[in-house]
């Protein structure tokens, strides 16, 4: 597990670089905030505010991709009971 709110990501100095991270074995895209930058030359120069994706509609494409894979590749889903089996050992 990881997690750095925007306040932890200023004090490391990354400001601007990332909004956040708070990632756990379910959640491996994190807050997913995404802000979008120029290059003028010089310099790299934020030119939108933190957008916030639609996890109402990214989710259900990400499960279903995912099942998919997991099935191609004969990999099997790990379920909530099996990470606390790993994180309590």
């Amino acid at each position: 597990h990881l997690k750095l709110d925007p306040a932890r990501v200023e004090a490391l100095g990354a400001k601007d670089l990332f909004h956040s991270i708070n990632v756990s074995w379910d959640n491996h895209e994190g807050d997913g905030y995404v802000t979008f930058q120029q290059w003028d030359g010089k310099k790299w120069n934020v030119v939108s505010d933190w957008i916030a994706p639609d996890w109402k509609l990214l989710r259900p494409i990400i499960e279903k991709s995912s099942e998919a894979y997991a099935k191609e590749k004969g990999i099997k889903i790990r379920t909530a009971e099996d990470a606390d089996a790993v994180v309590s050992n």
